[in-house]
């Protein structure tokens, strides 16, 4: 991911060229007043100097581990949170139709495995049947996904996890209903009018993947 990355130096090179504001680079705890021009060498010479020498940069790595129940409970809840929100005989509808599968997981940091279903939650099994065909992630990174709406997305921009691409379509499609409710979305009975909507078709198709994301400049 790191080859493609836009870094500090050629986002103040666009900026000057591009843009008629003034790009103010700062360095860790340094203090600008907010009025006052900078003098952004320094401040370039530092990232530069960062992102040249980054393979020899010392990472902190997050290594503790969830635990077993603690997952299953966030799993619950996060359910939980979306019954709130949303009508389940309409997720019940389109589990039929082939959405919210279950989906299988490898916990990388426990070597366990686990089914994940819609109504049920979390529930460690003994194997797979297709061990290519599973996501395999950290207990942090399940968790976070159960925590929050916006869990799957920040998943797919932090790439802490493993998977082919039709299973990832198939993890896309079964936890979609965070995602969209993250947009202030929801399945309601009451709101049914709205599914005819060409915009909330629009941002379905965008989340689960079958077309393509707008981008928000254009």
């Amino acid at each position: 991911m790191n080859d493609s990355i836009n870094n500090v130096m050629s986002a103040h090179e666009f900026m000057n060229k591009n843009c008629k504001s003034k790009a103010i680079i700062l360095r860790p705890n340094q203090e600008w007043d907010g009025t006052n021009e900078l003098d952004n060498n320094m401040s370039l010479k530092y990232w530069k100097n960062i992102y040249e020498n980054m393979d020899n940069l010392n990472y902190n790595k997050d290594t503790s581990s969830v635990d077993d129940l603690e997952l299953i409970s966030k799993s619950k809840k996060y359910i939980i949170r979306l019954k709130e929100k949303n009508n389940f005989l309409i997720v019940k509808f389109l589990k039929i139709i082939g959405l919210f599968k279950d989906i299988e997981i490898f916990v990388e940091d426990k070597k366990k495995y686990y089914n994940f279903n819609i109504f049920s939650g979390l529930q460690e099994i003994n194997f797979v049947k297709n061990k290519n065909n599973l996501i395999s992630l950290h207990s942090n990174s399940l968790a976070f996904l159960f925590d929050y709406n916006f869990g799957f997305d920040t998943l797919i921009v932090n790439a802490r996890f493993t998977s082919n691409s039709s299973y990832y379509q198939r993890f896309k499609e079964t936890f979609f209903l965070g995602t969209l409710n993250n947009t202030g979305r929801y399945l309601r009975l009451s709101k049914i009018h709205k599914y005819f909507d060409k915009n909330f078709i629009s941002k379905c198709l965008e989340i689960l993947g079958l077309k393509k994301r707008k981008n928000p400049t254009s």
